[in-house]
């Protein structure tokens, strides 16, 4: 658990690569742009933003091994029959010659 709130600060993006119950805080910044695990390409002025599908956990539950992950649960972790909760996005942001993957 995060003791202190994320600022309310005024930024021109907010991007997040995927939602978490303990640190999600989209809502904090001012944001002019909110990009909540973007998939495909943004570009603004001379920033570009690629965004790529992803899964932070795909783990089937085998019949004989209840006590996986996905058993407990209660949800399918794999596509196609997914739960979102377990999506991500891998961000590449690219300005001014730099390139930074999140």
């Amino acid at each position: 658990m995060v003791p202190d709130e994320f600022p309310a600060i005024r930024v021109d993006i907010v991007l997040s690569t995927h939602a978490h119950f303990d640190h999600d805080a989209v809502e904090r910044p001012r944001g002019l742009m909110v990009l909540e695990r973007l998939v495909g390409q943004l570009k603004l002025g001379d920033i570009e933003i690629t965004g790529l599908a992803d899964k932070r956990k795909c783990e089937p539950a085998p019949p004989h091994k209840p006590t996986s992950v996905s058993a407990d649960l209660h949800a399918e972790t794999c596509p196609p029959n997914n739960v979102i909760g377990l999506d991500n996005a891998i961000q590449i942001i690219e300005t001014g010659g730099l390139r930074k993957q999140c």
